[in-house]
């Protein structure tokens, strides 16, 4: 995790509380009002840059949703194995497939918001500054790491 991830998980911890600054952030996951989370973001990151926002606005978002009061430890491979009680090892998981389709980091956002959705209802705590860091720097690496940690717990059943 590089330093400016984790001082921007602080940062949505200080601000949780300010209501104002809170909405305005969640409304940046979505095209049709990320505009809201402009002046909040753009400090963060260059709200010019796709590539650069969509990760800022999806993981500001998500983490103030959760009502987390700390960042997680869990990758989101490992977060959406433990979100399956009843896994079948050789059937592949469908959501984390699509997400290891993606070939960049806008598509990876898009499609990682509806897990992120699902892993937080189950109340697994997912590491918010790794993904960022993941996000920002989307490859093939990112998401071998994420299969291998969604498989390892299964792997250590056996």
């Amino acid at each position: 995790m590089t330093e400016k991830s984790i001082a921007y998980i602080n940062y949505l911890l200080g601000i949780e509380n300010n209501s104002h600054i809170s909405a305005a952030i969640r409304k940046g996951e979505r095209p049709t009002t990320e505009m809201y989370s402009y002046q909040f973001l753009s400090q963060w990151c260059d709200i010019t840059k796709p590539w650069e926002f969509r990760p800022y606005a999806l993981v500001g978002a998500s983490f103030l949703r959760s009502k987390n009061h700390h960042d997680g430890s869990l990758d989101i491979g490992k977060a959406l194995a433990l979100c399956y009680q009843n896994f079948d090892k050789d059937k592949p998981n469908s959501r984390l497939l699509g997400l290891c389709s993606c070939t960049n980091t806008e598509e990876a956002c898009q499609k990682i918001r509806p897990i992120l959705a699902f892993v937080v209802s189950k109340g697994v705590g997912v590491c918010y500054s790794q993904l960022l860091d993941d996000l920002l720097y989307f490859s093939d690496k990112t998401k071998r790491r994420w299969v291998a940690g969604f498989y390892a717990k299964k792997k250590e059943e056996e």
